[in-house]
């Protein structure tokens, strides 16, 4: 990931934006497999940026990053255990 660091904070140049995930004009579980494989390979990739809202899907891309963090988490954990 690259960074750039502006008027003292340093920043990611890029970042994931939520919008799409969850469904389209309301939140549509059947999308869930594709947002959450879609997340998980941006954290794993190394993103610390997401574009979230409160009103994407009614929370629920907020619940999907959610989802898909406990899950890479759980990766990194069992990675570090001798």
């Amino acid at each position: 990931m690259k960074y750039e660091t502006v008027h003292g904070v340093t920043l990611p140049k890029i970042g994931f934006g939520t919008w799409r995930l969850g469904g389209e004009s309301r939140a549509e579980p059947k999308t869930d497999p594709a947002s959450l494989a879609a997340l998980r390979a941006a954290l794993e990739t190394g993103y610390t940026h997401f574009d979230t809202a409160e009103y994407y899907r009614a929370g629920r891309a907020e619940e999907l990053l959610g989802r898909a963090e406990r899950v890479v988490l759980r990766r990194i954990r069992r990675r570090n255990i001798p």
